[in-house]
């Protein structure tokens, strides 16, 4: 008789592969081999990836790969119900600004001019009363941090950046900004900072230019957020051009794009996207774009958005294109026409075309619709190509510059018209904001319209959540006076909220 696990592994997947969670956790009693081999994490890929924190990004790629996915499922269900036991794990007396980042089994969490690091409970989540570490340096609060593998880097009210060792005592400070540095980020080698002092700064990391101010970005308006794109290259036609034609790069170099939020109180749109030069071409190699005698090679030479004729002749051939402006107004609209120089490129089949360089260029800036007033406080990106705004006009974007950078793709509103603090997503289907009065995180499915499920942590004081970061069975959100956590591991239908 051929029973069912007889089959090959492959047969096999693809007959479990149209089962539903319930129906593989009744398959898994059937037999201690049919058990284990619906424990396996390919069965319930294809489940996770449908279920909103289960750590299985849009992408495919697996945040948490230690924790069996059959577990994680089962744990979504309780974010989906609001299935949590909350606890308030620290307090403190005075009314602070904190800001927390996880990373790992550790969590970083500024109190006033100083971070400390604490050791995360494996069994409840809580926090070992002891600090494992602690990063001074400041004469004022801390506004912002990040953790990054081999370092900590902040930002405070006294205009400094602060680069901390995580292992060691070595520590370098910046005098970054003439007023407070309300925020900052690193990846690629560069930190880029933003302040009240209407600028944007990229330092350098590397080990020969450490410390050292790369580029001064007048941004014209405060700046409350910003965010470095996670993907080092940044599409040469894609981003500049938004898929109006593609775009070849003669040389391997790459670029880097960051985005600013900021106060939205001037007459300038409060999400820009700005490009970063990457790397210098050597001495007789060419350049990528916004560089020095930049080359591309272009299949239909009709440019939009920041693009800029050629400046010197080299061949005979002449060609007439159009430049458009995308940034406030039809891409319909031609702004100029320019006369440009091609050739044949000798390493591709397309012509090429030089370009001026200029740096940390405006690629584009997202919205037209932003009232005075609604600035930007906090950015999240999920991809080189997609991101999410929340701040003062009370909604989460989602924001996709493939599709458009006139109008977001999608947007939710805050139900009690509250500014929106913080948002924190799961590179996937979940995204978790911290609202302006009482404590409120609110957890949202990208799918539906209305929020899943709303957690009021500071009542009957009110007090915003400025900061709030989760993994795959726990939220902590940081409040005025105490830090919360909501453990949705290991309760049962009746946990509570």
């Amino acid at each position: 008789m051929l029973f069912l696990y007889h089959l090959p592994d492959d047969i096999l997947y693809l007959v479990l592969s149209y089962l539903d969670c319930r129906a593989l956790n009744s398959l898994a009693q059937v037999c201690k081999k049919m058990y284990n081999f619906t424990s396996r994490d390919v069965v319930w890929k294809k489940i996770a990836k449908e279920c909103i924190n289960s750590g299985i990004t849009q992408q495919g790629r697996d945040i948490f790969p230690k924790i069996p996915l059959k577990d994680r499922v089962k744990i979504s269900q309780n974010w989906r119900r609001g299935h949590c036991r909350k606890e308030a794990v620290l307090k403190w007396k005075n009314n602070l600004l904190p800001w927390i980042q996880l990373d790992s089994d550790v969590m970083y969490l500024s109190q006033a001019a100083d971070i400390r690091a604490y050791q995360l409970r494996p069994d409840s989540g809580g926090l070992q009363r002891k600090p494992v570490a602690v990063y001074s340096g400041h004469w004022e609060d801390v506004c912002r941090f990040i953790v990054t593998e081999s370092h900590l880097i902040s930002a405070g009210v006294d205009g400094k950046i602060i680069l901390h060792q995580k292992q060691g005592s070595f520590s370098m400070e910046y005098s970054a900004h003439n007023q407070e540095v309300n925020c900052i980020d690193s990846k690629g080698g560069v930190i880029v900072s933003g302040s009240r002092d209407r600028t944007a700064r990229v330092w350098s990391l590397s080990s020969n230019r450490l410390g050292e101010c790369l580029h001064t970005i007048p941004t014209l308006d405060r700046v409350w957020s910003l965010a470095i794109s996670p993907s080092q290259r940044i599409f040469c036609g894609n981003l500049i051009s938004l898929m109006a034609f593609k775009v070849h790069c003669c040389c391997n170099k790459f670029l880097s794009s960051f985005v600013t939020g900021t106060a939205c109180c001037g007459h300038v749109a409060p999400l820009r996207i700005w490009d970063m030069e990457r790397n210098r071409g050597g001495q007789g190699q060419p350049l990528c774009p916004f560089h020095e005698g930049c080359i591309l090679t272009a299949e239909r030479l009709e440019f939009t958005s920041q693009l800029v004729p050629g400046r010197q002749s080299i061949s005979p051939q002449v060609f007439t294109s159009k430049l458009f402006d995308i940034r406030g107004c039809d891409t319909s609209d031609s702004l100029n026409q320019f006369t440009g120089k091609r050739r044949p490129c000798q390493t591709s089949q397309h012509p090429y075309i030089m370009f001026p360089h200029k740096c940390c260029q405006l690629l584009t800036c997202l919205g037209t619709d932003f009232l005075r007033g609604a600035g930007v406080l906090d950015i999240v990106y999920e991809s080189p190509s997609t991101l999410l705004s929340c701040g003062y006009d009370t909604y989460i974007r989602y924001w996709d510059v493939r599709a458009s950078t006139r109008k977001c793709v999608m947007e939710w509103e805050e139900p009690h018209d509250s500014a929106l603090y913080c948002i924190q997503s799961d590179s996937n289907h979940m995204i978790a904001s911290g609202s302006s009065y009482y404590g409120v995180v609110r957890l949202w499915d990208k799918r539906q319209t209305r929020c899943l499920q709303t957690f009021s942590l500071s009542s009957p004081t009110s007090s915003p959540v400025y900061c709030l970061r989760f993994n795959s069975t726990h939220l902590y959100a940081a409040l005025a006076s105490a830090l919360y956590a909501l453990d949705f591991k290991g309760l049962d239908s009746r946990g509570r909220k």
